[in-house]
């Protein structure tokens, strides 16, 4: 059987093993306008405190982490889940895949929202301030166990190619030919969007929306705002796992055979191809993949746009859990850094734009400045967790995501801006230097002239007063500039 077409464990992942994706999408946050929630059952976010798996109690997913990331992940960042009567968009439907109809079930989403205390004080006509203020917004979809016809591994790899589209990929593109009543749900505008627009209910009885600071068409200053998705990728990063129900199929790097071509087209969010795996195919899963486990039938991989696990049902370890929940935790940090990566270029480019008026600009660089570098001092670490399995995943995900490279690049950026603004600070300094050297020097003559006056016995005469004329503008001068270069030099900062 080709692996295409190989039936999948179906039913619900927090239950136990069984196939899933969830998506994830990021997205720039500020507390919008006021919201009245008519009643608890209102559709809106609220707290989310349940354990994540019936496998997986809250007290080990917070003991497998490092201190420093249990204060970043899970006090820093607060999670909500979006609750009601009726919530759009959320429940089982009928989605049309491989000329078959199957049943698919949509959990409701649920924000994870980094920076939490500063983004929701952040009003929403403030976008200058508030960089790292970044959300998740995490949708996960499983097929019923007592679903029928049973899907494959084809029937997934759609599923996942189709879905993690924000926007249409092209014109004419019509979702409801795949999604069913699951386009129709309620999600006019959009699953992502609608998702989005209901507000977060807080437990002091508040509500409000979130403003989105998405920019506007036509508007070109609006384009260097904070856009709502801060990531460098339009589509929804795709966290998926496929296990199959048999192990016909044995995954080889040394052969183009096999299992092979599945784990390449689900790792890659690929739609299936019945096509052989070429030489460089091979050489780049064999980078993308982690192969700890292979003779197991056991394979982990990361690229940019994805993670994916492709196994067979482990019942001695709910390996599906640890992927669904503890490796999940590791990618919802480093999407995090990358889209914090990305939103720190956008608004050095934002300084960059005004530099030209670099006394303002000075400002606006040392708030980025404080920003940066709690991104660098809570989230910026080589490794998040003691577990050996775990640290070696986060390694192979942060060199698929480019965090080094992409942060090197960002560290060189940030110190050539700090180097045209001290250039422009000293010359601004020089400048005020020759200016209160010519006070002085007619500060000096006025003196003299005066001094001469006082001997032959004149007093009051147009000179003196001309003396303090000019002694009163340099010191007005003198306030003006010193106001003006107040602002200390921009620090060299070293990662």
């Amino acid at each position: 059987m080709h692996p295409f077409y190989q039936p999948l464990v179906t039913g619900d992942p927090t239950q136990g093993p069984a196939s899933f994706t969830r998506f994830v999408l990021p997205f720039h946050y500020r507390r919008g306008n006021r919201a009245r929630l008519s009643s608890e059952q209102a559709i809106a976010y609220r707290s989310l405190t349940e354990p994540a798996s019936a496998h997986l109690s809250n007290e080990e997913r917070l003991a497998y982490f490092s201190a420093e990331t249990r204060y970043v992940y899970h006090q820093r960042a607060r999670r909500f889940q979006l609750t009601g009567a009726e919530v759009p968009g959320v429940g089982k439907f009928d989605v049309h895949l491989k000329r078959q109809t199957f049943k698919v079930c949509v959990r409701a989403p649920e924000l994870i929202l980094f920076e939490f205390e500063a983004g929701y004080s952040a009003r929403q006509t403030n976008h200058d301030s508030k960089t790292l203020a970044i959300g998740l917004m995490v949708v996960e979809f499983y097929f019923p166990e007592t679903a029928a016809p049973t899907p494959s591994l084809a029937v997934l790899l759609e599923l996942n190619e189709f879905f993690r589209h924000v926007q249409p990929p092209f014109k004419g593109w019509d979702p409801s030919k795949v999604l069913g009543k699951l386009s129709k749900s309620g999600c006019d505008r959009g699953f992502w969007d609608c998702w989005l627009n209901f507000p977060l209910a807080m437990p002091d009885g508040s509500a409000h929306y979130f403003s989105m600071l998405a920019p506007k068409a036509g508007d070109a200053e609006d384009y260097l705002r904070p856009q709502r998705n801060p990531s460098s990728d339009s589509r929804a990063f795709v966290h998926t796992c496929a296990l199959r129900r048999k192990s016909d199929a044995v995954l080889e790097f040394e052969s183009a055979e096999g299992g092979l071509a599945g784990w390449l087209a689900l790792l890659n969010i690929e739609r299936p191809e019945s096509h052989s795996v070429s030489e460089f195919e091979r050489d780049w899963l064999k980078t993308a993949t982690y192969a700890r486990w292979q003779h197991q039938g056991c394979f982990y991989g990361y690229t940019a746009h994805s993670s994916a696990m492709y196994s067979d049902p482990n019942t001695e370890f709910p390996t599906w859990q640890h992927f669904r929940v503890l490796y999940f935790d590791q990618t919802c940090m480093l999407l995090f850094v990358n889209a914090a990566i990305n939103a720190c270029s956008l608004e050095l480019v934002r300084v960059s734009k005004g530099l030209d008026n670099s006394v303002s600009q000075a400002e606006r660089m040392s708030q980025f400045e404080t920003e940066f570098t709690h991104l660098v001092n809570l989230y910026y670490y080589p490794s998040i967790s003691g577990q050996q399995q775990g640290m070696e995943l986060y390694q192979l995900q942060r060199q698929a995501l480019q965090i080094e490279q992409q942060f090197e690049e960002l560290r060189q950026e940030i110190q050539a801006t700090q180097a045209t603004l001290a250039g422009r600070n000293n010359l601004r300094l020089t400048k005020l230097g020759i200016r209160l050297a010519w006070y002085a020097l007619w500060a000096t003559i006025a003196d003299t002239l005066q001094a001469y006056e006082l001997i032959k016995g004149q007093h009051g005469t147009p000179i003196a007063m001309m003396t303090v004329l000019i002694l009163v503008l340099g010191l007005a001068e003198l306030c003006v500039q010193v106001t003006q270069v107040r602002l200390q030099k921009p620090s060299n900062l070293r990662i």
